[in-house]
């Protein structure tokens, strides 16, 4: 999506008026370099407060313990980029309501060009 397409669509939503549970979070599953950051700002700008490539130390401390219930999700309605990609799986099982958008790079290659 372009800027002034995120911000015609942010324009229509009314994001207070969304009946999301508690549990639901949005997970950006990509890998870096796939747009995830471009995903975080359109998902703050249509009012879903998502935070970028967490590397804090609870987080950090967090995953080495295993624990995908981010303590960091109290604050934040999900997060994106390669810190929750591996773990889709475990976080759908504690947030079933949730929304993972996976996010992928394509290059010319990918495209198809001769180029």
């Amino acid at each position: 999506m372009t800027l002034q397409q995120v911000l015609e669509l942010s324009a229509k939503i009314n994001p207070k008026k969304w009946q999301r549970s508690k549990r639901m979070k949005v997970f950006g599953i990509g890998l870096s370099r796939t747009g995830t950051k471009s995903l975080t700002e359109a998902l703050n700008m249509l009012g879903i407060n998502v935070v970028h490539y967490p590397n804090d130390e609870t987080t950090l401390q967090e995953l080495i313990a295993g624990n995908y219930e981010f303590s960091l999700l109290n604050s934040w309605d999900g997060i994106t980029d390669i810190t929750v990609a591996p773990y889709y799986a475990q976080l759908d099982k504690i947030y079933p309501d949730s929304k993972f958008i996976l996010t992928v790079r394509f290059g010319k290659k990918n495209l198809g060009s001769n180029q």
